[in-house]
């Protein structure tokens, strides 16, 4: 299951443990709403990973341009040092093992811009597809887990970006426990 839906089935007693990313503040109040409280324990890493189209000459971003492009205060890849076209700056669906870690990896509590529907995606092979979609080309952006490109082979048509000169930004994956309060 995706982590929202595993994180739901571990509040409602259904499972009594996932191997997922670290959950949302929203999943841990869930949680506790029914009675549960999640524990942690770090069993892996995987790296958080930044995708645009192949064809992007773009090939680095700093975390700080990534939270400026993320809270909308860079529109334009130009001002990363791109060619002039709008950036069309995908995010993951509230819940999403991936949202969540942009939150809390990246933004480092600044609020992201809502995105427009077209601009949220359901799901990591969602996000790849609509990065390399011929309708967005070069001009987009998303995120994801690096971990599940190994699993699926990446996707023809994208290419993973530097930040801050390093290919990727380490996350960790957890194991989280069921206890009750």
């Amino acid at each position: 299951h995706a982590t929202g839906r595993a994180y739901k089935m571990l509040a409602e007693g259904e499972v009594d443990l996932v191997f997922a990313a670290p959950p949302s503040p929203e999943q841990v109040e869930y949680g506790l709403s029914k009675g549960r409280v999640f524990t942690e324990e770090p069993i892996a890493y995987d790296a958080f990973v930044f995708l645009t189209h192949q064809d992007n000459p773009v090939d680095d971003l700093t975390v700080e341009q990534i939270r400026g492009i993320y809270t909308q205060r860079i529109l334009n890849w130009q001002e990363v040092g791109g060619p002039d076209r709008d950036i069309m700056a995908f995010q993951r669906d509230e819940g999403s093992g991936s949202q969540t870690a942009m939150l809390r990896l990246v933004m480092d509590g600044d609020k992201m811009a809502e995105p427009m529907v077209r601009e949220t995606i359901g799901g990591m092979g969602a996000m790849a597809g609509s990065v390399v979609d011929d309708t967005h080309r070069r001009n987009s952006l998303g995120y994801s887990f690096r971990g599940y490109f190994a699993v699926q082979d990446l996707v023809s048509g994208l290419k993973l970006l530097q930040v801050n000169g390093i290919v990727t930004i380490a996350a960790q994956l957890c194991t989280a426990f069921l206890t009750l309060l």
